[in-house]
């Protein structure tokens, strides 16, 4: 699988776009508390792969506002 790797910085940007990113802070606190995307965590780096940004964009997709967030 050739998928692409993303620092923090770059996958908040992904997420959020240019103009309001996803702050490292917030990725950081979500993998303390296990809510965020997967990511692989190679020594004390952490890489976010793109597919995985996707599908937990993905599965946050909602038609209305009533549907429960996740």
């Amino acid at each position: 699988m050739d998928d692409e790797r993303f620092d923090e910085f770059e996958a908040g940007r992904y997420l959020g776009g240019t103009q309001e990113p996803v702050s490292p802070r917030t990725l950081q606190r979500w993998r303390l508390i296990g809510q965020g995307p997967a990511y692989i965590k190679l020594g004390h780096m952490v890489r976010y792969l793109k597919s995985d940004l996707d599908e937990y964009v993905a599965a946050r997709r909602r038609r209305s506002t009533s549907q429960n967030a996740a």
